[in-house]
């Protein structure tokens, strides 16, 4: 939610993101509601436990990270999308 709210420009990288009117007072009652939006966040919060889980399992992790690098590629996600995601998932101050 942090990331739809606060950096609009990505919100067209995902399908949920194009129908967020916020013209609308219920818009983020809708996002939560949102089978896309709700399947996101729950890949988002597997792939964090997956890592989590297998934090100490060197060659696990480099698979992991390797998967979801080879899928992220093919939506042109580049480091400062990464940034983005790190400042609202771990509640970091920009620099």
């Amino acid at each position: 939610m942090y990331i739809v709210e606060n950096y609009k420009h990505v919100r067209p990288v995902w399908q949920f993101g194009l129908k967020i009117d916020e013209s609308n007072k219920n818009w983020k009652a809708l996002l939560f509601n949102d089978f896309y939006f709700r399947h996101h966040s729950a890949s988002i919060q597997s792939a964090i436990t997956m890592a989590m889980e297998n934090l100490e399992d060197r060659e696990c992790m480099r698979k992991l990270l390797n998967e979801i690098g080879a899928h992220h590629f093919f939506y042109d996600a580049c480091e400062p999308h990464l940034e983005v995601f790190l400042q609202s998932s771990l509640g970091r101050p920009r620099p």
